[in-house]
């Protein structure tokens, strides 16, 4: 048998009671559902119901009675709620628990109809009508749960603009981002799908500091609209993210100022941004992104295929969020965070403005910080791409 410490223990007990509480024990315990032969197989207060072999509370007013509480007895199987979800081919269940029977067979989550669940999916994964966990679409990485400060600090020494204050603290749900920007490939697809021919540029670099003639294929797309972008996402089940999931992710889910930490070039120094950097020069073998070549000497003139700057990605394997195409949100442009919502959902407002977050491949340096913000209106084109969010 395998010993559990007194915390695990305790919390497994915890587990399996609420577990059996939601109705979806289904055959986990006995053959004959919580069964038993004598009282003493029985919990105190609840007595060995000879005729359907099972616990009942004493005193109830007839074997059978609706009002009859079954319960699981002392022998109760410790499970873990991690499991719950992986649970299958789960049979019908036909012990009445105070006169309902959770409708699970089949079903890995969702309702059981008797107010509890049939299982819980793994973090961000909704559950579908038929009470199937959904799978991520591909190339998407989880991005936790948390909270993070958004925005700039104005004490004890101020960073960034006016348009990044006030700090402010946020809670953030699980959910999922593309590991990568959208590419001039993947973008061609959509676009060919709905009518619409797209010839792919060929006078982009493949390597640092190659020659400028071939193919943009893996590269971002860009020179998308607010409507474009939104429209790609959309058209593959996901949606544009929100300004604070995108920061978010841009912070690697923690405080950091860059994706890959804190630390920056001191080229990346600028007393209009209170950017302060001290670190040494990047070279096309340790640039962390891509901005202009006096910043971050990355090699590439333009942009860069995608996944071309391992160091630099978050600590959840998101790549390029600094650099290479800047990317829209989902979110209208507001002038600071007075009054910005406190969880990670779409800020809502009248501009008609849009926000985008990130920087591009002819932007220098300061402007990489997770928490730079720009804006422009919705038809505003130029070096703009997109990455998704999910669900």
């Amino acid at each position: 048998m395998t010993h559990l410490d007194p915390a695990r223990h305790y919390a497994l007990t915890v587990a399996a009671v609420l577990f059996w509480a939601s109705g979806c024990h289904r055959d986990l315990v006995s053959d004959y559902r919580f069964g038993c032969a004598t009282d003493e197989d029985c919990i105190l207060g609840y007595a060995c119901d000879l005729v359907k072999r099972e616990c009942v509370r004493k005193g109830s007013a007839s074997p059978g009675n609706a009002k009859d509480v079954v319960t699981p007895p002392k022998d109760l199987v410790l499970i873990d709620i991690a499991d719950v979800a992986n649970v299958t081919d789960v049979p019908p269940v036909t012990t009445d628990l105070g006169g309902c029977k959770p409708q699970c067979a089949g079903r890995k989550c969702g309702p059981n109809g008797c107010g509890g669940v049939c299982g819980v999916c793994a973090p961000a994964l909704p559950c579908d009508a038929a009470g199937q966990c959904k799978s991520a679409p591909p190339g998407m990485v989880l991005i936790p749960a948390g909270s993070f400060m958004m925005g700039s600090p104005q004490l004890p020494v101020p960073e960034g603009f006016d348009s990044e204050w006030p700090q402010h603290k946020v809670l953030m749900s699980a959910f999922y981002l593309d590991a990568a920007e959208v590419t001039w490939a993947e973008w061609k697809t959509h676009q060919e799908a709905l009518g619409h021919p797209v010839t792919i540029p060929s006078d982009c670099q493949d390597t640092a500091y190659g020659t400028a003639t071939n193919s943009c294929a893996n590269h971002p797309v860009i020179g998308l609209t607010w409507e474009e972008a939104r429209g790609a996402c959309q058209w593959s089940g996901r949606r544009l993210p929100s300004e604070a999931e995108w920061e978010y992710a841009a912070r690697s889910a923690k405080a950091y100022r860059f994706p890959w930490g804190d630390d920056c070039p001191s080229e990346f120094n600028d007393a209009a941004a209170l950017t302060t950097c001290s670190g040494d020069a990047w070279t096309e073998i340790t640039a962390k992104a891509n901005c202009t070549e006096v910043d971050c000497h990355d090699g590439f003139g333009r942009t860069a295929p995608v996944r071309s700057f391992p160091l630099g990605k978050s600590a959840q394997g998101v790549y390029d969020l600094i650099g290479n195409a800047i990317e829209w949100v989902a979110d209208p442009w507001h002038s600071n965070y007075e009054g910005a919502p406190t969880t990670g959902i779409v800020w809502n407002g009248s501009s008609a403005d849009y926000v985008f977050r990130g920087g591009a491949a002819n932007n220098v340096g300061w402007v990489s910080r997770a928490a730079n913000r720009y804006r422009t209106v919705a038809n505003y084109a130029d070096w703009l791409g997109v990455r998704c969010a999910w669900p």
